[in-house]
Order: C-alpha cells, then sequence, then structure tokens
C-alpha cells in the first residue's frame, strides 16, 4: 500500500491535477485501517494468553468491526476506474511534453539579437516622426509632448524588460532545453518500463483483491458462526479451571502445556545420548574373547597332561642311589615346564597364523603367553606331585572356580559376592587381565602387577613343591595305594 500510494501521488504531482486525490485517500484510510485491525489482534492474542473470556468476548466485536471497516474500504475500490483515469493522466502529460518541446524548438528560431535592434530603430523612427509633424500639426503638439513625455519616462522600463528577455534567451533557456531533454529521455527510455510496472501492479491488484476478500469473509464468517462454539468451549474450560484451582497447580499445567510434544518424546525414545570413545579398541567379539579361552586353553594343557604323565620319576636300581627325591622331582618339573612352553606357542602362534585373531602387540601375547603357561604347570605339577589325585582334584576345582570367578566373559561385578571375593585370588583372573593387556594395547601400570605375581607364583610353587616333595612323597603314596585298594581310582 505504502508503495502504490506513493506511485499515484507521483503521478497525480506530474499531471497536476486531483484526479487520484479519492484513490489515494481510499487507500491511505485501508493502510490506517488494517493497522487498528493489527493492533487489535495483537491485543486478542495478549487476551487470549491471559484467559479472560468477558475481555475476549467485548473485544472480538471491535475485531469484526475493523475487518468490517477494511472489506467496505477495498469493496469501494473501482479498479478500473483508477486505470482509466492513470491512462488518462499519462497520457495528457506525454501530449504537455510534446507539446513543450514544439514551444522550445521554436523559441530557439528566434533572433533576439536582431529584435532588440529593430525595436531601438522604431523607436528612433518615432522620436523623428514626432519632431516632423511638430510644426506641421500644431493641434495635437499637446498630445505628442506627453506621448514623447511618457515615451521618455517608461524607456528604462522598456529596456530593461528587453534586457530580462536577452537574459531569459542566454541563461534559463538552456536550463529549460536541458529539462526538457531529460522529460523526453524519460518518455522514451524510463516510461515503458513504468507503464509495465502499473500494468503487472494493477493486474496484482486485480488477482489478490479477492483473495483478500475471501480471507476477511471466512474471518467475518468465523466471528458469526464459529464464535458460539468458541465462547462456549472457553466458558466450560474456565469452569473447568476454577474447579481445579485447589486440586491442581495451574502453573505447572500451563509449564507441561507450553513443553515440545516432539522433543518430549524423543526424550523418553532415547533418554540418554551415548557418545563412545574407544580406548584400546579389539577388532571383534572373538579376539576379545582370546585372552579367556587362551587361558582356559593352557590351564586344561596342564590338568590333561598331569592326568596323561605320571609326575614320578623312574630310574634303574643303580641309580636310584644316585639322585636324590628332590632332584628327580626337579628333572620331572622340567620336562612338565617344557611341555608348558611347547603348549603356550602352539596356542599363541596358532591364533594369530590360524585362526587370524587381532593381537594389538603380538610378540608381547606370546612372551606373557609363556609366562602364564610355565605358572600355570609349575602349580598343577606341584599339586599333582605332592597330593597324587587330590592335588588333580584340587587343580579341577580351581578350573571351576576360574571360569565363574575370574572374570574372563564378563566383569566380575555382575557375579555373585563369592566370587567377587575369590576372584583376586585365582591365578586365573591374573593371567587373563595380562594377556588382555597385549590383546588391545598394554597399559603397564595394569600389567606389571600381573606380571609380578604371576612370577611370585611359579617361584613360590616350585621352591615349596621342591622343598617339601621328600616330606610328603611317603604320606602321598601310601594314599594312592589305598585308593588303588577300592578298585575305583586308577
Amino acid at each position: 500500500l505504502d508503495s502504490l500510494i506513493a506511485f499515484l501521488t507521483n503521478i497525480q504531482n506530474s499531471g497536476s491535477n486531483a484526479d487520484l486525490e479519492g484513490i489515494i485517500t481510499q487507500l491511505s484510510n485501508a493502510k490506517t485501517s488494517l493497522g487498528v485491525l493489527s493492533d487489535r489482534l495483537s491485543q486478542l492474542n495478549n487476551l487470549v494468553q491471559n484467559g479472560s473470556v468477558d475481555e475476549i468476548t467485548a473485544y472480538l466485536d471491535q475485531v469484526t468491526a475493523a475487518a468490517q471497516n477494511i472489506a467496505d474500504l477495498m469493496n469501494s475500490i473501482n479498479v478500473d476506474s483508477i486505470t482509466t483515469t492513470i491512462n488518462d493522466i499519462l497520457t495528457k502529460l506525454i501530449e504537455t511534453i510534446t507539446t513543450a518541446e514544439d514551444v522550445l524548438k521554436k523559441a530557439q528560431e528566434i533572433d533576439f539579437d536582431s529584435l532588440l535592434s529593430s525595436t531601438k530603430s522604431v523607436v528612433s523612427n518615432a522620436v523623428t516622426i514626432l519632431e516632423k509633424y511638430q510644426k506641421e500639426l500644431p493641434a495635437i503638439k499637446q498630445e505628442l509632448h506627453d506621448a514623447n513625455t511618457m515615451l521618455n519616462g517608461h524607456m528604462d522600463e522598456i529596456v530593461n524588460a528587453i534586457n530580462k528577455g536577452a537574459d531569459l534567451y542566454n541563461n534559463e533557456l538552456p536550463v529549460v532545453e536541458e529539462k526538457l531533454g531529460l522529460a523526453v529521455d524519460f518518455l522514451q527510455n524510463d516510461w515503458p518500463t513504468i507503464k509495465s510496472e502499473i500494468s503487472s501492479t494493477m493486474a496484482m491488484v486485480d488477482e489478490k483483491l479477492p483473495e483478500v476478500e475471501k480471507a476477511l469473509d471466512a474471518a467475518v464468517d468465523l466471528i458469526n458462526n464459529d464464535w458460539p462454539s468458541i465462547k462456549a468451549g472457553i466458558h466450560k474450560a474456565a469452569d473447568a479451571i476454577r474447579a481445579g484451582e485447589n486440586e491442581v497447580d495451574l502453573g505447572e499445567v500451563i509449564k507441561l502445556l507450553k513443553l515440545d510434544a516432539t522433543d518430549e518424546a524423543d526424550f523418553f525414545k532415547q533418554p540418554v545420548e551415548l557418545k563412545s570413545n574407544e580406548i584400546y579398541p579389539i577388532a571383534n567379539n572373538g579376539s576379545a574373547s582370546t585372552p579367556f579361552y587362551t587361558a582356559l586353553c593352557l590351564w586344561v594343557g596342564a590338568l590333561l597332561l598331569s592326568s596323561v604323565a605320571t609326575t614320578e620319576y623312574h630310574l634303574e636300581k643303580k641309580d636310584k642311589k644316585r639322585f636324590t627325591q628332590r632332584e628327580t622331582f626337579v628333572a620331572r618339573m622340567l620336562t612338565f615346564l617344557t611341555m608348558a612352553v611347547a603348549q603356550s606357542l602352539i596356542v599363541t602362534l596358532g591364533n594369530m597364523f590360524l585362526l587370524g585373531v587381532d593381537v594389538h602387540n603380538p610378540v608381547y601375547s606370546v612372551f606373557f603367553a609363556l609366562l602364564v603357561g610355565l605358572a600355570f604347570m609349575m602349580i598343577v605339577y606341584v599339586l599333582a606331585g605332592l597330593f597324587g589325585n587330590l592335588g588333580k582334584g584340587i587343580a579341577i576345582i580351581i578350573l571351576v572356580l576360574s571360569i565363574s570367578g575370574g572374570g574372563g566373559n564378563y566383569p566380575i561385578q555382575v557375579s555373585g559376592k563369592f566370587f567377587q571375593f575369590i576372584n583376586p585370588l585365582l591365578p586365573f583372573t591374573h593371567a587373563v587381565n595380562l594377556l588382555r593387556e597385549s590383546a588391545g594395547g598394554i597399559y603397564w601400570p595394569n600389567a606389571i602387577p600381573q606380571l609380578i605375581i604371576l612370577t611370585i607364583l611359579f617361584l613360590v610353587f616350585g621352591i615349596v613343591g621342591t622343598y617339601a616333595y621328600p616330606y610328603l612323597v611317603n604320606s602321598t603314596k601310601k594314599l594312592s595305594d589305598i585308593s588303588k585298594e577300592s578298585h575305583f581310582f586308577h
């Protein structure tokens, strides 16, 4: 509306007439009415937010009046009449500019210098004629004297007027010519574009005005037809709110209603957004389980070897007196430890080259497995060598407890209190923790304690077994003989 009013005002000023004054006034009134309607709708929105039913009801009448006023103003605008008036004004303006151009051309053809000379000559001739006939026409002497006096008295004014005409020709006429040239250039270059914009503007008015009227009609229809139902609903909601004021915290209800339902639904679907930061990553679940099954393999290998191979060292009669019981015990120990080294190499190298297990530190994995295999073999050998079948049974019990309490497949924190208690006491726990370091990447503050514990187990069981074997071997042999007599144990 602002652009259209400015455009029509420019056309009216150019045409020097008031034909468009009426439509300009109507558009200005429509603009003012739209501002009033906007203010009232903003006030109505505030009233709805505050929940004042009575004030909303009273204020809707004002909104209806403002909307009806705009509809009446829009209906009173005659687009065809406006188009005709603008075309007439522009046509007259073109004719005026054309006429001015013709006048300028004619003015350029006038020789003001010759005109000034001719005027001076005419005045001189008039004086001569008056002097010639002065004697011959005594009767009109007084009249001629008066004419001469008048001519002489106003000669300065005549000369000034002629000088002004010359100055107009020399100074003002080029300015007028320049302005008329700009007007002609406007008509030739800018007028077709402006005319096209006028046509498109009026076409837009023709196109959009029915939509505006339709929207206003819909608003009036809403107020006239649907408002009673809306009003009844507002009254009903107000009654419900007043009834629940004593039981419900309306502030909490309003706070809940203001929440974004989509965000709330997303929160309940996914209340926690996890951000993963991989530290010592392992390629797959099989590689992650390898430390547990490697330790299990080495313990079971040592246990099976103690079952199929005897811990006693066979000597000929002549050699029995040459070697002590501790020497034979250590000799057999070396045999078992050699087998432990072979088992450890087969398991670790087989994991990497046959099964394709992902190992972050393969060299350390082999060395750690050798230490675990030696420690396990030493424990099982000493138990079997000192206590026979009873020692093998103890090794089996340790195996069973290690599967559940060693923390191999599941964190020990999810196991029972008993298994959490025995977890640090089991050799299996320290073996799995050490092998995990080489699988995912070594963190030496974790690996060094496990190395120390397994080394201590290896040395303690070796020293204690070697020292105690001569004292326990006879008792163990008697227990073995008794078990054989039962014809149940071999």
